[in-house]
């Protein structure tokens, strides 16, 4: 009798704490330098991007070492979470693509840490940051135009970013396809970013 309330007890008490371990942070938008392009919801937990036929990237960043808030520095079993819909309009030949900073570089942090999709279609990214423990990093999400693009009515919607500590799950793989191409869309759109903060006013 007395085992079973033990074994009770215990039970109980690693359930509790298990449930009060895991926690999740919503990541505010706002926080994030968005061009003239994208629109971030009142509350912080959306953003909208609009193509414009005058830029072939749609930039949404937070990249601390332009002085933008730390929102995400790593942690063991910490998972970057968000969603997603991508509408590529007909005659579009558009990408969504977004990867993790090193805030001190500025420069993508690599496969591993970034999701490019170029197909019409919604869903949930996960990333696992646990392997860059104590990192502070950055974040970027684009809305890139291609060298086939005949339309400019694509939009892109994040939401819903959120770290969540207590569990991890594997990264969502990045698409087959352009990595070359990828790579240089991703360091023009952080050139851009960057020169475009060296103009702001102080």
């Amino acid at each position: 009798m007395i085992m079973k309330f033990v074994v009770s007890l215990a039970m109980s008490v690693f359930l509790a704490s298990a449930a009060g371990a895991s926690t999740v942070t919503n990541i505010d938008l706002n926080d994030f330098f968005a061009d003239d392009d994208v629109t971030v919801s009142a509350d912080g937990t959306s953003a909208l991007f609009v193509e414009n036929p005058d830029f072939s990237s749609i930039i949404l960043s937070n990249d601390p070492g332009l002085g933008d808030p730390e929102v995400i520095i790593a942690a063991p079993m910490t998972t970057l979470s968000f969603d997603y819909s991508f509408v590529e309009t007909l005659g579009g030949d558009d990408e969504f693509f977004a990867f993790l900073l090193d805030s001190v570089t500025g420069s993508p942090l690599g496969a591993a840490y970034q999701f490019l999709t170029t197909d019409s279609g919604s869903g949930t990214v996960n990333m696992d940051i646990s392997p860059l423990t104590g990192g502070q990093l950055g974040l970027q999400f684009n809305l890139n135009s291609l060298f086939a693009d005949t339309s400019t009515n694509s939009t892109l919607t994040v939401s819903n970013v959120t770290l969540s500590t207590g569990s991890t799950v594997g990264v969502v793989p990045l698409p087959a396809g352009l990595p070359l191409l990828l790579g240089g869309l991703g360091l023009f759109a952080i050139v851009r970013r960057r020169s475009a903060a060296s103009h702001r006013p102080t």
